[in-house]
């Protein structure tokens, strides 16, 4: 039997991808993460912050998140690979990665530490997907 690590969930697939995106942040220990729609607007995002011992992911500030998203549809527009690093505000590398869900493209925006942001990214891109095409069944 499979257990379902989430403590937070939503019917609503934007919620319960600010929640997932939230989640994993916090396990990543990432400064943000954010997810994009196809013509670079924001769909949810989270920024993550050292805590004492621990680390908090809450909702990303608005004005960071679009300016994230802008970058990630700026980045492919202009024929940049998913590799490629740009420097975020803090001097953090800033990576954005198209991926699929729902039939719909977007791309997963992610800054902080390369390694784990990978990491983050091969989990939300499986975990968004779930959320999203959940959704196109549905409708």
């Amino acid at each position: 039997m499979s257990t379902d690590r989430r403590l937070r969930r939503s019917q609503r697939p934007r919620l319960a991808s600010r929640y997932c995106l939230q989640s994993l942040t916090r396990r990543h220990r990432l400064s943000a993460m954010v997810l994009a729609d196809a013509s670079g607007r924001l769909v949810a995002g989270a920024e993550g912050e050292p805590c004492g011992p621990g680390f908090l992911a809450n909702r990303v500030a608005e004005g960071y998140g679009r300016q994230l998203a802008g970058l990630a549809r700026e980045a492919f527009e202009h024929s940049l690979s998913h590799a490629e690093e740009v420097a975020g505000r803090f001097g953090e590398p800033v990576r954005a990665m198209p991926m699929q869900a729902g039939g719909r493209q977007y791309f997963l925006v992610t800054v902080g530490d390369t390694r784990s942001a990978d990491a983050a990214c091969v989990a939300a891109s499986s975990a968004l997907r779930r959320i999203f095409d959940d959704e196109a069944a549905a409708a």
